[in-house]
């Protein structure tokens, strides 16, 4: 991620209380620190470097959202986005077999390592439900990975979620069974009033993973004026400088970071990105990201590469509840493909359509 000192002060003193309390308001209770830090994990091979969020646990397994993006990053940044997923997923040289997942040992802090590692077990992009409804050049940026991997297990059950493991089987599934009903009851939230938990007097927003501590984008700027004989083609391109904390906060790159955020407005709605393709002159093409939340994303505080699948998490502010409302599609999408100017922000998906779509086979 990229943050300043300040910015890096702001969220380090509210959720860990380092190097010191926060001047204002309480600090994060341990268990909801434990929670969205633990969750976060990251993901590698190939070519990828990404970041994932464990949001559930069942009998045998662990559950994880991230960004289907990651698959094509998987290959390369230029890999086009394929008619069938499995093609890259499948295989002993796909994405299954070569990426890992990297977990913590203890718990995770600020500019931790992941240290456990963990085989995937399969992982899908799911078809959802009232994302792009075959609408072309459009993707709900969502991918649902499991792993049956032990040791993922019990750190998801302990660290996690804040469980007890057990040797005796009766007695654990007993404990995973109570962990279910509570994250069902935030899911339920999630999918029933998505937009409740954008409100930002309610709620902390926490952005996670485990990415670059610099990012050098480049924004593009486009004819869109009804009258103008260029409507559509690209103007020129203009370079958004990104500030860094290096040299001013120890971060390495491609360890556990986060930020403070907040929606900027109360919408999950389609973002779209510029594909970046064209020469001046030519015509503007954008890729359409379904169900976005547009989140505060600015030169002092923003994500960077690898931040992708990253968790979006809203804390309430009286510390009753925390819920996952999203994973990290990007930065600086446009709400409109008409949009002209550069538009600096950072967009997660929102997972309430794949929670609606899916809620009794991953919350049972």
């Amino acid at each position: 991620m990229i943050l300043s000192k300040a910015e890096y002060l702001n969220a380090t003193q509210l959720i860990e209380s380092k190097p010191e309390p926060p001047k204002k308001g309480s600090p994060f209770p341990a268990q909801i620190k434990r929670r969205i830090l633990n969750s976060t994990v990251k993901l590698t091979g190939g070519l990828l470097n990404g970041s994932g969020v464990i949001f559930n646990v069942k009998y045998d397994s662990v559950s994880i959202v991230s960004a289907a993006h990651n698959i094509q990053a998987f290959k390369g940044a230029n890999q086009p986005r394929p008619n069938n997923w499995r093609t890259l997923l499948d295989g002993q040289n796909g994405f299954i077999a070569k990426v890992k997942i990297w977990f913590g040992k203890d718990d995770l802090s600020f500019d931790s390592t992941a240290a456990g590692q963990a085989n995937i077990d399969s992982a899908a992009v799911p078809a959802t439900p009232g994302t792009c409804n075959n609408r072309q050049n459009c993707l709900y940026d969502l991918m649902v990975i499991t792993s049956k991997d032990d040791k993922l297990l019990k750190y998801a059950v302990e660290k996690v979620f804040g469980g007890t493991w057990y040797d005796d089987v009766n007695k654990l599934k007993a404990e995973i069974d109570k962990i279910n009903q509570a994250v069902k009851a935030e899911a339920t939230v999630v999918k029933d009033k998505p937009t409740s938990l954008l409100v930002k007097k309610k709620y902390y927003f926490v952005q996670l993973g485990f990415g670059e501590i610099g990012d050098k984008r480049t924004e593009y700027l486009v004819y869109t004026a009804p009258t103008d004989p260029a409507k559509g083609k690209i103007r020129k391109k203009t370079p958004l400088n990104k500030a860094e904390c290096a040299g001013e906060v120890t971060v390495h790159r491609l360890n556990l970071q986060y930020r403070l955020t907040a929606p900027l407005n109360l919408k999950i709605q389609s973002m779209f990105n510029h594909d970046g393709g064209e020469e001046v002159g030519q015509l503007a093409t954008f890729e359409e990201n379904a169900s976005g939340i547009s989140i505060v994303g600015n030169r002092s505080s923003s994500s960077a590469p690898g931040d992708s699948g990253g968790p979006l998490y809203a804390v309430d502010k009286n510390f009753s509840a925390v819920y996952l409302i999203g994973v990290t599609c990007g930065a600086d999408l446009k709400p409109s493909a008409k949009v002209c100017k550069p538009y600096t922000n950072c967009v997660s998906t929102s997972v309430a359509p794949y929670w609606k779509d899916k809620f009794n086979s991953e919350f049972p």
